[in-house]
């Protein structure tokens, strides 16, 4: 019996491509299992080009509509990318076979495959869709396809890590030529960017923060208030002797610039004595000093800048006590007040610093060589920070961080409710939302993908005159509208989590052009800068620095470019190691992989979708925390 499969009228190839497989026993048999193989293979292959070529944005219901997506132009290419998609499937295989963690591999295939797909239906319309006959086709060809990549890639990747030789038996470079040749190589490149956005980026967030320095504004923990001192320290003193705010700017990113670049050269001192091989330090180096976006960000006055560095900071002097056994008075006391920067960078900085603890309580109990002191040190960082936010809010008069920054998950959920489900809201209900959100409003200002709409409008005196009230309110119709709950939840999320999510990663403002657009749009009353008329607010001013935020916006073209700037694929990687540290029980990993699920949690209860500034404390972590996953390193560092 012969089995003809005709796939020309797929490809828009010339002719006919039949492939002919004989009826072979496929249970018990070595000639059946071969056949398996490649059966399997080519299936998944075509599915997996089907996917990558297929329109996104559109349901595919019929094979018909399947075919039709493709025009007459890439019929060659789709069979040329399918034909490689069969030769590498074939390749590896065999390395799946062989690999010791084909359930691993498996599982986190297929978890990733459906991650994809929701992420891609959530990005196209705002909505989870059922599985039915009108996409059940689509998800099938989808999740087989991609279930075929992340095998390949994560067998790709896990023999890499396991079986790579990273570390050289080679004369250690000088730790001083090292660090100095690192720095200058970084502030030399990420100098383009700064003559480019010339005194630095200013967002709306660092305006506002500028004012408060300026005393325009009254001090509030909004943006945490010690970045904001930081700011009236440097920024403020230079303005008053040069009278020209741009200067007070430029010293303030120079000098952050500075911070960046010597703590980028200590992680090729930690790698130095690490004995890990130049081209990976170099490589790492590059990463740095190259990425665009590192470049973009060392020159933007936001906290999360700061946060970035504190935290690798961090990271380094974890290493130190961890893999390198430095534990000396030094390493302790610079932990401490890494600890403190990272806490008082942003308020969010209390879920890594609070895992890391757990981390090292939980090794503690498991390697007596772990003493009570990393704990110590860190839980005196808490304490302090506590004790400071609490005299500066109470004592000083700081304003603290109003209450709805932190709901925004529960706030989405609820007017996502009201949106979708109006018609089946009691009044009694619909008054209790009405009381700390205005009811008429609601369907107006909810946006699933940021949740500042329906924030700005959130009655906190309301709320805190009865909390209890309105959290069992939302318990309710959380119990009654999960699915509702659930999309709120991924709306506001899914850029996180989903590799192909577009964003804004940076800004073209500066002081002068955040000013410019209140004037244009007619804010004039909100602008609390007394002088706002001296600065320049031209359009010839704004259309340079739109022009090279532009340029900068088109390196994400670049594929590999592109790669470095996908906030979902770091979270992806950070999860597989995370798995593999559980599945080989690596504990000491486990300590700065915290620090990323803390980054991630803080990414999860923000305001907006995606945006990189909230996961670019986990970016920056990626190199040293992806060499460190490497088994070679770890069997020569255990101490």
């Amino acid at each position: 019996m012969i089995v003809e499969i005709n796939l020309g009228e797929m490809i828009y190839l010339r002719g006919t491509i039949s492939i002919y497989i004989r009826e072979v026993p496929m249970k018990g048999n070595k000639m059946g299992k071969k056949y398996f193989k490649y059966i399997v293979v080519l299936i998944c292959s075509m599915c997996l080009t089907f996917t990558i070529f297929m329109d996104k944005s559109a349901d595919i219901t019929t094979i018909n509509e399947l075919i039709n997506i493709f025009h007459h132009d890439v019929g060659l290419i789709v069979g040329v990318v399918w034909g490689v998609f069969v030769y590498l499937g074939l390749r590896f295989w065999e390395q799946f076979k062989k690999s010791e963690n084909k359930l691993m591999i498996f599982c986190l295939s297929i978890l990733f495959s459906q991650l994809f797909w929701f992420g891609m239906r959530l990005d196209q319309f705002d909505s989870l869709i059922n599985l039915d006959r009108s996409n059940i086709l689509q998800w099938l060809i989808v999740t087989a396809g991609l279930i075929f990549l992340f095998v390949g890639l994560l067998t790709l990747f896990l023999k890499l890590i396991n079986g790579e030789e990273i570390t050289t038996t080679e004369i250690a470079t000088s730790n001083k030529k090292i660090f100095v040749a690192s720095a200058v190589i970084c502030l030399i490149a990420w100098s383009i960017y700064f003559i480019a956005f010339y005194p630095g980026i200013v967002t709306q967030d660092s305006y506002s923060q500028i004012n408060q320095a300026l005393g325009y504004e009254v001090f509030s923990n909004h943006h945490p208030f010690m970045h904001t001192l930081l700011i009236r320290f440097i920024v403020v003193n230079i303005y008053k002797i040069t009278h020209d705010l741009d200067i007070g700017i430029a010293v303030f990113t120079i000098l952050q610039m500075i911070a960046n670049a010597l703590i980028v050269a200590y992680t090729q001192i930690i790698l130095n004595k690490l004995k890990v091989k130049k081209f990976i330090r170099l490589t790492a180096l590059s990463f740095y000093a190259f990425n665009p976006l590192v470049g973009v960000y060392v020159i933007t006055m936001w906290k999360d800048i700061s946060m970035g560095a504190s935290l690798l900071l961090y990271l380094l002097l974890i290493i130190e006590l961890l893999y390198l056994h430095n534990r000396t008075k030094k390493v302790f006391i610079g932990l401490f007040f890494a600890g403190l920067a990272v806490l008082f960078s942003k308020a969010t900085g209390i879920a890594m610093i609070f895992l890391s603890l757990i981390g090292f309580i939980f090794i503690m109990i498991k390697d007596k060589k772990i003493n009570i002191k990393f704990s110590v040190v860190i839980v005196s960082s808490i304490i302090v920070w506590v004790t400071v936010q609490t005299l500066a809010i109470n004592v000083f008069g700081i304003l603290p961080t109003e209450k709805g920054e932190s709901m925004s998950i529960p706030l989405q959920q609820i007017a996502r409710t009201v949106v979708h489900c109006d018609s089946e809201l009691t009044a009694e209900e619909k008054e209790t939302i009405n009381e700390i959100l205005p009811y008429d409003m609601i369907a107006e200002s909810y946006q699933p993908r940021i949740s500042d709409p329906i924030k700005s409008k959130f009655n906190e005196r309301a709320y805190e005159e009865n909390p209890g009230k309105y959290q069992k309110l939302w318990l309710e119709l959380g119990k009654r509208y999960p699915i509702i709950y659930l999309s709120a939840f991924l709306n506001n999320t899914y850029g996180y989590w989903y590799p192909e999510t577009d964003y804004q990663f940076t800004s073209p403002d500066s002081y002068d052009t955040v000013i410019r657009m209140y004037v244009k749009r007619g804010w004039e009353k909100w602008i609390t800068n007394p002088n706002y008329k001296e600065y320049n607010i031209s359009d010839e001013y704004f259309a340079a620095r739109l022009n090279n935020y532009y340029r900068v916006n088109n390196l994400r073209q670049i594929p590999i470019i592109g790669i470095l700037l996908s906030i979902g694929l770091y979270f992806w990687i950070y999860f597989v190691l995370f798995v593999r540290c559980f599945n080989q029980k690596d504990k000491r990993l486990f300590i700065p992989l915290s620090l990323v699920i803390g980054v991630f949690i803080s990414c999860l209860v923000s305001p907006v979708h995606a945006e990189m500034r909230y996961a670019y404390p986990a970016m920056v972590l990626f190199p040293m925390i992806l060499i460190l996953s490497f088994k070679n390193l770890g069997e020569n560092t255990n101490g």
